[in-house]
Protein backbone atom coordinates (compact mmCIF):
# COMPACT_ATOMS: atom_id res chain seq x y z
CA UNK A 1 0.00 0.00 0.00
CA UNK A 2 1.37 3.10 -0.99
CA UNK A 3 1.67 6.74 1.47
CA UNK A 4 -0.77 7.99 -0.73
CA UNK A 5 -3.64 5.17 -0.78
CA UNK A 6 -3.89 5.60 3.39
CA UNK A 7 -4.37 8.95 2.66
CA UNK A 8 -8.14 10.42 2.59
CA UNK A 9 -9.97 11.43 -0.49
CA UNK A 10 -9.70 14.99 0.41
CA UNK A 11 -6.26 15.21 0.73
CA UNK A 12 -5.80 13.88 -2.80
CA UNK A 13 -8.31 15.99 -3.78
CA UNK A 14 -6.05 18.65 -2.19
CA UNK A 15 -2.95 17.71 -3.85
CA UNK A 16 -4.53 17.84 -7.13
CA UNK A 17 -6.18 21.11 -6.82
CA UNK A 18 -2.79 22.62 -5.41
CA UNK A 19 -0.53 21.58 -8.34
CA UNK A 20 -1.97 24.38 -10.75
CA UNK A 21 -0.23 26.43 -7.98
CA UNK A 22 3.28 24.84 -9.13
CA UNK A 23 5.97 27.07 -9.86
CA UNK A 24 6.95 25.21 -12.81
CA UNK A 25 3.11 25.72 -14.35
CA UNK A 26 3.87 30.05 -13.93
CA UNK A 27 4.98 31.83 -16.49
CA UNK A 28 8.96 32.95 -14.90
CA UNK A 29 8.79 36.28 -16.06
CA UNK A 30 5.99 37.30 -14.62
CA UNK A 31 6.84 35.88 -10.93
CA UNK A 32 10.09 37.08 -10.81
CA UNK A 33 8.80 40.38 -11.75
CA UNK A 34 6.51 40.57 -9.31
CA UNK A 35 9.26 39.46 -6.51
CA UNK A 36 11.66 42.12 -7.21
CA UNK A 37 8.58 44.68 -7.70
CA UNK A 38 7.75 43.67 -4.11
CA UNK A 39 11.46 43.68 -2.80
CA UNK A 40 11.76 47.39 -4.15
CA UNK A 41 8.35 48.55 -2.78
CA UNK A 42 9.58 47.23 0.48
CA UNK A 43 12.79 49.04 0.74
CA UNK A 44 11.23 52.24 -0.96
CA UNK A 45 8.88 52.20 2.41
CA UNK A 46 11.02 51.24 5.01
CA UNK A 47 13.42 54.30 3.41
CA UNK A 48 10.81 56.33 3.53
CA UNK A 49 9.78 56.13 6.68
CA UNK A 50 13.62 56.18 7.69
CA UNK A 51 13.30 59.85 6.14
CA UNK A 52 9.75 60.55 8.09
CA UNK A 53 12.29 61.08 10.90
CA UNK A 54 14.07 64.25 9.62
CA UNK A 55 10.48 65.94 9.49
CA UNK A 56 8.57 64.37 12.67
CA UNK A 57 9.50 65.01 16.04
CA UNK A 58 11.08 61.67 17.49
CA UNK A 59 8.77 60.72 19.18
CA UNK A 60 5.64 61.35 16.85
CA UNK A 61 8.46 59.32 14.35
CA UNK A 62 8.62 56.40 16.92
CA UNK A 63 5.11 55.65 17.40
CA UNK A 64 4.34 56.23 13.87
CA UNK A 65 7.18 54.49 12.00
CA UNK A 66 8.01 51.64 14.40
CA UNK A 67 4.77 49.77 13.43
CA UNK A 68 5.16 50.03 10.17
CA UNK A 69 9.14 49.56 10.01
CA UNK A 70 8.48 46.25 11.86
CA UNK A 71 6.15 44.97 9.06
CA UNK A 72 8.27 46.06 5.81
CA UNK A 73 11.06 44.09 8.06
CA UNK A 74 8.76 40.89 8.42
CA UNK A 75 8.16 41.35 4.54
CA UNK A 76 11.88 41.40 3.73
CA UNK A 77 12.50 37.90 5.49
CA UNK A 78 9.49 36.07 4.18
CA UNK A 79 9.16 37.16 1.22
CA UNK A 80 13.41 37.26 0.52
CA UNK A 81 14.70 35.06 2.89
CA UNK A 82 12.37 32.79 3.52
CA UNK A 83 11.54 32.32 -0.05
CA UNK A 84 15.10 32.12 -0.93
CA UNK A 85 15.81 29.22 1.34
CA UNK A 86 12.98 27.14 -0.88
CA UNK A 87 15.25 28.19 -3.81
CA UNK A 88 11.62 29.85 -4.74
CA UNK A 89 12.41 34.11 -4.65
CA UNK A 90 13.32 34.08 -7.94
CA UNK A 91 13.36 31.15 -10.72
CA UNK A 92 14.87 29.94 -13.91
CA UNK A 93 14.93 26.95 -15.72
CA UNK A 94 18.46 26.49 -15.03
CA UNK A 95 18.63 25.22 -11.27
CA UNK A 96 22.32 25.94 -10.89
CA UNK A 97 21.28 29.91 -11.82
CA UNK A 98 17.64 29.54 -9.31
CA UNK A 99 20.21 28.24 -6.33
CA UNK A 100 22.79 30.79 -7.04
CA UNK A 101 20.63 34.07 -7.41
CA UNK A 102 18.07 33.06 -4.48
CA UNK A 103 21.63 32.56 -1.99
CA UNK A 104 22.52 35.81 -2.99
CA UNK A 105 19.03 37.89 -2.44
CA UNK A 106 18.46 35.89 0.41
CA UNK A 107 22.04 36.20 1.93
CA UNK A 108 21.99 39.82 1.50
CA UNK A 109 18.82 40.09 3.44
CA UNK A 110 19.87 37.78 6.24
CA UNK A 111 23.06 39.77 6.83
CA UNK A 112 20.89 42.93 7.27
CA UNK A 113 18.96 40.62 9.59
CA UNK A 114 21.38 39.39 11.50
CA UNK A 115 20.64 36.07 10.19
CA UNK A 116 22.97 33.54 8.71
Amino acid sequence: MSRLEKNPAWLKQAISLGTDFKIDRSRLFIHNARNLISLTLLLCTIGSLLCLGVWLDPWLHILVASPFLGMAFMGLLFLVLHEGSHSMYLVSKDRKRTKKLNRLFGSTIGALAGIN
